[in-house]
């Protein structure tokens, strides 16, 4: 039997999970290999100190903690990609507003200050201003 495939069954000999064959096979090559012998000690102490080790006492309602936080952090990621998302959006929508309300102010002043030019440009002889002319025309 090679080295190998020895090691990799050592743990189930120790556990006892082999057929009567393939234990006295392996057992067979760990007496005459040295290299095996001392692996399979070195498992035996592992397993004796594994098995004298005290596993500590779960704490009470640990699972209910657990799935609670779980559940909170779930929802704490929610709120922050849905954050995450709306802020930029909002960024966008205001500065949307801002350029079109800028935009609409900016022509209407122009519109004022232009008429109010022709105005004076186009007061003619009689006192007629350029909207009485527009008036009269069909315009505004």
């Amino acid at each position: 039997m090679k080295c190998q495939k020895v090691v990799d069954r050592l743990s189930a000999l120790l556990d006892d999970e082999l057929s009567d064959t393939e234990r006295a096979a392996i057992a067979g090559h760990v007496e005459v290999c040295p290299g095996c012998r001392c692996e399979l000690d070195r498992l035996a102490a592992d397993r004796e100190l594994l098995l004298r080790t005290s596993v500590p006492e779960e704490p009470p309602f640990l699972a209910a903690r657990v799935f609670a936080e779980v559940r909170a952090s779930k929802r704490r990621s929610a709120q922050g990609l849905l954050r995450r998302a709306l802020v930029p959006v909002a960024a966008a929508l205001l500065v949307a507003v801002s350029l079109g309300a800028g935009t609409m102010l900016g022509i209407g002043l122009a519109r004022t200050r232009q008429t109010a030019d022709l105005n004076e440009l186009a007061t003619d002889a009689d006192g007629l201003t350029f909207e009485t002319y527009a008036a009269l025309a069909g315009g505004e």
